[in-house]
């Protein structure tokens, strides 16, 4: 890039076109692996709802413990 200075006015203008056409291109595949990541999180969604119902079942099944044991004490 230190020979912008040097340049044509055609070459400085191929030069942007060809970075806005990789631009594009970068911004596109970018695009397409969040899309990929987000349907690849939709497809293991039910798997997270079971993990998270297994956790609050746990933490209920802790809560009923510890009731009956302040309920045994007092």
């Amino acid at each position: 890039m230190s020979d912008l200075p040097r340049m044509s006015i055609k070459s400085l203008r191929n030069l942007i076109a060809e970075t806005e056409t990789t631009l594009h291109e970068l911004n596109t595949e970018l695009q397409r692996r969040e899309e990929a990541a987000q349907d690849s999180e939709i497809e293991h969604l039910e798997d997270h709802m079971k993990h998270a119902e297994l956790s609050l079942q746990s933490i209920r099944d802790f809560f009923v413990i510890l009731i009956n044991e302040y309920r045994s004490r007092h």
